[in-house]
């Protein structure tokens, strides 16, 4: 079964065809595919898909650290953001988990305190897979205001929250390098 079969599927199923239309749109080809064939039950290719997240991390050997690879300053105008993913279950660190930041956006003119959206756009949003320690770096990203989300959105992904479960904002400097600690994921 080919990409293009897939599509004509989804096109011809009747009333949930606007949905999927609306998802074409929002989602890349590629990872539509790859999430059909894996919920068909259907294995994918042997050879490795070319993922649609854009996932900016530092290559790493298991013994170092993402951290320790960064240049002392992220380039000019932008930031990096720094943590440690930790399993709230086990206690240890989590290797291979994808990190998030999804951006933040008010009404123009609306004070930094006033309530606003975020967006997370697998395919553009600024992501970085823990290592072997659980370490992560988003390196040279915009400075903004961003909520980070740990996992996969598609299937078991958490928003970091403060204490009262309100997602947690991450405002983000020009010419900084942010460590945010660990973030502990309930599962």
């Amino acid at each position: 079964m080919n990409s293009n079969t897939i599509i004509a599927n989804i096109r011809s199923k009747g009333p949930a065809t606007s949905i999927w239309r609306m998802a074409l749109h929002k989602i890349s080809l590629a990872s539509l595919c790859g999430a059909l064939l894996l919920t068909a039950g259907c294995s994918l290719p042997a050879s490795p898909l070319n993922s649609p997240i854009k996932v900016r991390s530092v290559k790493s050997d298991p013994l170092v650290s993402p951290v320790s690879a960064l240049p002392a300053n992220p380039s000019a105008g932008t930031t990096t953001v720094t943590g440690i993913v930790i399993s709230g279950v086990t206690k240890q660190p989590m290797v291979g988990v994808i990190v998030y930041l999804a951006e933040v956006f008010r009404k123009p003119g609306d004070p930094p305190d006033a309530e606003g959206a975020f967006v997370l756009d697998v395919s553009h949003s600024p992501a970085a897979a823990t290592d072997a320690t659980g370490r992560f770096a988003i390196i040279n990203i915009p400075a903004k205001e961003y909520v980070m989300v740990v996992g996969d959105p598609y299937s078991k992904s958490e928003i970091v929250a403060r204490e009262d479960g309100k997602p947690k904002l991450f405002v983000t400097k020009p010419d900084n390098l942010m460590n945010v600690g660990n973030v502990t994921v309930k599962w």
